[in-house]
């Protein structure tokens, strides 16, 4: 048995993982036994996945993204090996270096809006200006994925109640969303009750982040450039860091997260949190004390 055969035998055992999960591990398990030159029936030894995991590091592949693929080959092989398929292999940690989350300020936010709300010409039949303010708005509001965003459907949205239902999440939940007037007014603009999709996209998808980096960079806003999908995921962090600030339990309920650690490290950014954090000055009881003409001591 190669490692794609055991990866799919793991994954038909297991119950309730995610769609997006098993093509991860089957994507994984199918790169390492291609990118090796095994023979059809070969597993890889212990010297051979270290070896693939260091170069992809070596390839500029960042280190949260090697340890996935790690944790993926060690679930599989460890259960191949209590299973009987394999011998167990114990693969070492990859060493990461935990950056802070980075988000934008609200500020920077408003500077992009200011762009997005003048971008000329039509997506999908709607003003583009529209379309990328409502767009900007929903995920500031809400903290949704780019992904899921793009998955909403028109009878998804209550516009009487303006609430949006998320049906498809990272976790496979289905979660609801009160909007705030400020989104619920920009969807308004553009929503259409026979349309496919609440937000249409018309070209490949991989132009939409190219054209949303064009609108940050015009608002001379930082771009992050580690990931296709960073300058969205900063929009969601920007929203979980205030919420965040204002309550912890808010923040690990609008992420849809299983704990509240997962929902600081990884989304929260300090930074934002210490500036709209209550400090001494804000709570601490004034002494009555006021100044007095200064008084002089004369000393002999």
């Amino acid at each position: 048995m190669n490692l794609p055969q055991l990866a799919s035998e793991y994954l038909a055992c297991r119950l309730g993982l995610s769609q997006a999960y098993r093509s991860t591990v089957l994507s994984v398990c199918r790169r390492i036994h291609k990118d090796m030159g095994l023979i059809n029936g070969s597993m890889p030894t212990k010297a051979q996945i270290v070896g693939w995991l260091q170069r992809q590091l070596d390839l500029g592949k960042s280190p949260a993204t090697v340890a996935i693929y790690r944790r993926i080959l060690r679930a599989v092989i460890r259960w191949g090996a209590a299973e009987g398929h394999c011998l167990p292999i114990s693969l070492p940690p990859i060493r990461q270096t935990q950056k802070p989350p980075e988000a934008w300020t609200v500020e920077q936010v408003s500077r992009i809006l200011h762009v997005a709300s003048k971008q000329p010409g039509l997506i999908a039949g709607r003003s583009a200006a529209d379309w990328w303010t409502a767009l900007i708005l929903l995920i500031y509001w809400t903290g949704a994925r780019i992904g899921s965003v793009l998955e909403i459907r028109p009878a998804d949205y209550d516009p009487i109640k303006q609430t949006l239902t998320i049906r498809r999440t990272k976790t496979g939940k289905q979660t609801v969303c009160r909007l705030h007037d400020q989104a619920a007014q920009a969807i308004k603009q553009i929503y259409d009750a026979m349309a496919d999709r609440l937000f249409i996209w018309p070209h490949h998808r991989r132009t939409l982040w190219a054209a949303f980096r064009r609108i940050v960079e015009q608002a001379g806003v930082p771009a992050p450039k580690n990931t296709r999908t960073g300058l969205f995921h900063r929009l969601r962090k920007t929203c979980l860091s205030y919420c965040w600030a204002a309550d912890p339990a808010i923040a690990q309920r609008q992420a849809d997260h299983s704990s509240a650690e997962i929902t600081r490290r990884h989304y929260v950014d300090p930074r934002l949190v210490q500036a709209e954090a209550r400090q001494a000055a804000d709570v601490l009881p004034v002494p009555d004390w006021q100044p007095g003409p200064q008084q002089r001591f004369l000393f002999s």
